[in-house]
């Protein structure tokens, strides 16, 4: 069995930064590529630990979850899997929540990030496969009698065709090749280079009908009605000094032998005390999308970006961010039309647990390759008696009466 490089793992948590980048600190301009290559746990990372960790405590081990950071980081940089590990997830190519942030934070820098398979991207890649397959009319192709215009010919003519006949054949059929090349198709090896091109220029593709969907969300947010204090609110934000997208970075040091861990985050929105993210969701119902704040772990999120400003408090600020921030909020819009949006801000309560949950999945994290604890606790024996789940313990109850485990 394949097993995760400890040396390779180590990087992502706390690998060497390029020279030009901090270990603690705040980036305002790093494209999503160039911070997604960098070192260390982000809020993906924690969430991925609080599911493994947190709902399936009985379960799960330290070790499947560095797998599982293991390969998400390899894919995310498009590098290739040992064999026999494969990436927990598909990559897409279209990733509707980031189109839908770029286009709300910062539409001028759309075209950077994501490509549109449109008209002339089809027709590129239709003109290259033309080129191809093109063949001259000179070409010597084997002539075959059973063709169908082979046998039409035979037929109208009573006789064996000359050579100047199965020529115009072959013309006439490489016309009707030609004709069909021209319906695009995502089944040839052109379209699979021009994918690898956009991927090594760190673009993600789109269809045009999600980016009309993604400005008409944003249109909406400003132009409804029913969205006006979302709209209204966002506009005033976004007028002050602001910082959207920035990359926060903050090496967690221990005691006690433990290694340090880099840790980084990405928030929308960073204004005054405030730290924004920006959701889509089906239904922005407030108990609805509160439900989605706890199940699709954006409260994990919050909490880690809050508490990494607090971490960098301490440390050189950047203009405009006063660190650290005190209140966290979501705008929550619909994918479906009209697209009623809403700002919800999460309670300092609820907040402080999700914080101490995040420090404490990092502490796991960092004793499981600082010094080899990798199961949780129910797994460290290495044989032990098993236990049944709690119906068919109620069913051997009744086999018989005088069991008891």
């Amino acid at each position: 069995m394949n097993t995760v490089s400890i040396s390779e793992f180590r990087n992502i948590l706390n690998g060497n930064f390029d020279a030009a980048e901090p270990q603690n600190g705040v980036v305002k301009e790093l494209s999503a590529k160039d911070y997604r290559s960098q070192p260390g746990l982000g809020p993906s990372d924690i969430k991925l630990a609080s599911e493994k960790l947190g709902n399936y405590r009985n379960r799960g081990h330290l070790f499947q979850l560095a797998r599982e950071i293991f390969t998400r980081h390899r894919d995310e940089k498009s590098q290739e899997m040992p064999p026999g590990m494969y990436a927990s997830r598909q990559r897409k190519c279209l990733d509707f929540g980031a189109l839908y942030h770029k286009v709300l934070f910062k539409p001028d820098c759309v075209s950077e990030e994501f490509i549109v398979l449109d008209k002339e991207a089809k027709a590129e890649i239709i003109a290259k496969r033309k080129e191809r397959k093109m063949i001259s009319p000179d070409y010597p192709v084997d002539f075959n009698p059973r063709w169908k215009q082979s046998v039409a010919a035979k037929k109208q003519f009573g006789r064996n065709l000359n050579d100047a006949e199965k020529k115009q054949i072959l013309i006439e059929r490489q016309a009707e090749f030609v004709g069909r090349l021209d319906e695009f198709s995502e089944h040839v090896p052109e379209y699979a280079d021009w994918l690898d091109r956009i991927r090594q220029e760190g673009k993600t593709l789109i269809t045009a009908e999600n980016m009309e969907h993604a400005l008409a969300m944003v249109d909406a947010l400003h132009d409804l009605d029913e969205n006006t204090v979302a709209g209204e609110l966002m506009n005033t934000l976004r007028k002050r000094d602001c910082a959207t997208e920035a990359s926060l970075f903050y090496n967690l040091e221990y005691v006690d032998d433990l290694p340090s861990i880099q840790t980084k985050g990405r928030p929308d929105l960073l204004v005054d005390d405030i730290i924004l993210d920006a959701k889509t969701c089906l239904c922005a119902h407030p108990k609805i999308f509160g439900r989605d704040v706890e199940n699709y772990h954006y409260d994990t999120c919050m909490a880690m970006y809050l508490w990494l400003t607090e971490m960098l408090s301490g440390h050189p600020p950047v203009t405009g961010l006063n660190f650290p921030k005190k209140r966290v909020g979501f705008l929550a819009q619909e994918k479906q039309p009209p697209y009623l949006a809403r700002i919800y801000w999460m309670p300092d309560d609820w907040l402080h647990y999700k914080k101490e949950e995040v420090q404490i999945e990092l502490s796991r994290i960092a004793r499981a390759w600082g010094l080899g604890e990798w199961s949780q606790d129910l797994m460290r024996n290495q044989q032990q008696e098993l236990t049944p789940g709690n119906y068919l313990k109620n069913r051997i109850r009744n086999f018989d009466p005088c069991w008891e485990n």
